[in-house]
């Protein structure tokens, strides 16, 4: 019979433990990431959460933060007396993709998976001429292929900037080089075909152009 009475009595805190819980409203929430503060989208979504039950806000933010294509991982703390630490691990940008005329940037990250829109970027910009992914979507394997490219390029050669136009990717190398690529291949065997090139031919004409999307590649 005690122990009946013990069990009683625990059951009973924790149904008045969590209504009293169900009725506390959240407060305040500090959101932070590798990079600093969380990014602006993260963070808002957050922001706007307070005033509403401390329980059903848990339950919204890991729902957010669990489908969220920037977010890798995260954390949420109780913070007493009634607010959440949110610890956010975001995926890196890549590539960003655009379209001429358009003042918005599709960021991707290394594994391909759109992560963000950003109205300015310091990351390579991949122009295209074709439909572009939603956020959460994969890039297609043309674009994934010239990412790549182009990431190599911009590391070797500070080119910032590629055109997907039809079956191939253009870019201008060494200020006056302009460079043909096919959008399918060996990613090294290409860029080691433009670095042997271009070591004999040096110095390269103004104005020339490199075809790569043939066995032999095209020089005009």
């Amino acid at each position: 019979m005690r122990h009946r009475k013990i069990i009683g009595s625990t059951l009973g805190l924790i149904v008045v433990g969590t209504l009293v819980v169900s009725k506390v409203t959240l407060g305040n929430v500090v959101c932070s990431s590798q990079f600093g503060p969380c990014a602006k989208g993260i963070s808002e979504f957050a922001d706007g959460l307070t005033g509403q039950g401390l329980l059903q806000s848990r339950s919204r933010l890991v729902a957010f933060l669990s489908t969220n294509p920037l977010v890798s991982d995260y954390s949420i703390d109780f913070v007493v007396p009634r607010g959440f630490k949110i610890n956010v691990v975001e995926r890196s940008g890549y590539v960003a993709l655009g379209k001429f005329g358009q003042d918005e940037y599709l960021v991707s990250d290394r594994n391909g998976l759109v992560i963000k829109k950003d109205r300015a970027t310091a990351l390579p910009i991949l122009f295209v001429d074709g439909q572009l992914p939603d956020i959460g979507e994969r890039l297609s394997d043309d674009y994934y292929f010239a990412a790549g490219i182009l990431d190599t390029l911009n590391a070797s050669y500070a080119t910032h900037v590629g055109m997907v136009k039809g079956d191939s990717l253009e870019v201008t190398i060494l200020e006056s080089v302009d460079v043909i690529f096919p959008l399918s291949g060996d990613n090294q065997v290409l860029i080691g075909s433009l670095r042997f090139l271009l070591s004999r031919l040096k110095p390269t004409a103004s104005g020339s152009t490199i075809d790569l999307r043939y066995k032999n590649p095209v020089i005009r």
